[in-house]
């Protein structure tokens, strides 16, 4: 990029012509002989004189300023020193469903076949310098209205405080909530996660020291976007945290025990919460739900964590419960938990985010789109159980037993089976079978 640098020198000699010109035409009306042509000369002389004072323009540097455009398993932008680092991107899941069962049917909550996209997402990410980073994520799959996903910008680097992000992202409660839909080893969420808040609008100071230690903590207010674990009218005021640890963190990530603890003491200022779940299948209906409870004065998320990974086998397990202040229902306790593995066949292993205190996606061996690929393929299995009856409330018992195939054709394609057993005490047992496609870039 060539830049223009106009001097003194230059702006004199910019406006000589524009002063030369009259005098000429005056002198021309007064002399139409010698002197005019001598006048000419003179001013011509005094213009290359003024031009040759003008210091010359400062070369540009080669591609300052501009952006290198790539591809790395998406749309990157990035300037030569790096300062400037964008992604450009999207993302989308479609799901189908198959099942059904009679006792289901009759307690009314009939589960028909379909196909949906479960998920349809562009973004942009990026960092500008190394103290500032943003995100603006938005979700197209409801047809009826364009749905803000992550939209935060952060500050880097702060003394003695760390980062602070500010905007509407996930909560620091649980593992398994804030591992991403598109990096986890199933569709759907476990049944545990009705008790766990997602995103949210707030902010939040973080940290992470030596790459084995890591900190949330923030305050939010719920955004009314409809998360299974909602306070409804006036909105829910939250204090949430996380704290996340690597006892064991070898082999670039790929021997590892990770450790973790979250807590969110929540205010429903309208006094009104409501816990609901669904088998885990999106197409389904919802199973079991507390309903509105009213005249709640706070609540209490607990929640532990503990997952590890060696080579190519992975495990998981977490407990999350919710205990409710409220007096005319006897103060109600609802609890979860799930217990999940999986092993990648061809000897791949889940990458892990050091910030987020998660698990990431595996990067594929051998993709298909080589001569000799044929990609990744990966069994796993997850059992959760959720309890909603505490207290007075009586909102019903249900556990998941999933198991799945992963099979992914590349870092940006995957293609999945998963076979559901969904049971709810007091009315029976039902078996759903889910495919999926997701691509990512």
């Amino acid at each position: 990029m060539h830049r223009s640098v106009l001097s003194s020198g230059s702006c004199l000699a910019f406006l000589v012509p524009l002063v030369a010109l009259p005098c000429a035409t005056a002198a021309a009306a007064q002399d139409s002989g010698g002197g005019l042509e001598s006048r000419v000369k003179s001013l011509e002389e005094q213009l290359r004189e003024l031009r040759q004072q003008q210091p010359p323009a400062p070369a540009a540097k080669a591609g300052e300023g501009d952006l290198r455009v790539f591809w790395k398993d998406g749309l990157r932008l990035e300037s030569a020193d790096k300062l400037i680092q964008l992604r450009l991107g999207g993302r989308f899941q479609v799901t189908s469903l198959f099942g059904g069962n009679e006792d289901f049917e009759s307690a009314g909550k009939e589960i028909e076949d379909g196909a949906a996209f479960r998920r349809a997402r562009i973004y942009l990410q990026g960092t500008v310098t190394e103290r500032f980073e943003f995100k603006f994520q938005y979700d197209f799959a409801d047809t009826n209205k364009v749905k803000l996903a992550d939209v935060w910008g952060e500050v880097k680097k702060i003394p003695l405080v760390g980062n602070a992000r500010v905007g509407q992202f996930y909560e620091p409660v649980s593992f398994e909530q804030n591992t991403s839909d598109f990096d986890a080893d199933f569709m759907e969420r476990s049944v545990m996660n009705a008790l766990s808040p997602a995103r949210n609008i707030g902010a939040a100071l973080h940290d992470v020291y030596g790459g084995r230690l890591s900190w949330w903590a923030g305050a939010f207010v719920d955004d009314g976007s409809g998360d299974t674990a909602t306070a409804q009218r006036d909105g829910d005021h939250a204090v949430s945290a996380r704290v996340t640890g690597l006892p064991i963190d070898a082999d670039d990530d790929k021997t590892l025990l990770h450790v973790g603890a979250s807590a969110s003491v929540r205010n429903p200022t309208s006094g009104v919460v409501t816990y609901s779940a669904k088998p885990e299948s999106s197409l389904a209906p919802v199973f079991i739900t507390t309903g509105n409870l009213t005249n709640v004065d706070g609540a209490l998320l607990l929640g532990g964590e503990i997952a590890g990974q060696l080579g190519p086998v992975h495990a998981a397990a977490e407990y999350l419960s919710s205990q409710l202040d409220a007096d005319s229902q006897g103060d109600p306790k609802f609890a979860g938990w799930l217990a999940s593995a999986g092993w990648f066949m061809t000897g791949e292993s889940f990458a892990y985010n050091h910030v987020e205190g998660v698990f990431a996606g595996p990067k594929v061996g051998k993709s298909l789109d080589k001569s000799d690929g044929y990609g990744a393929l990966e069994l796993c299995a997850r059992y959760s159980e959720l309890d909603l009856t505490g207290g007075t409330v009586r909102g019903g018992k249900m556990r998941d037993v999933i198991v799945g195939v992963n099979w992914f054709l590349s870092n940006n394609l995957k293609v999945a089976v998963d076979g559901v057993n969904s049971r709810v005490e007091g009315i029976g047992t039902v078996n759903m079978l889910q495919f999926w496609f997701q691509a990512t870039f």
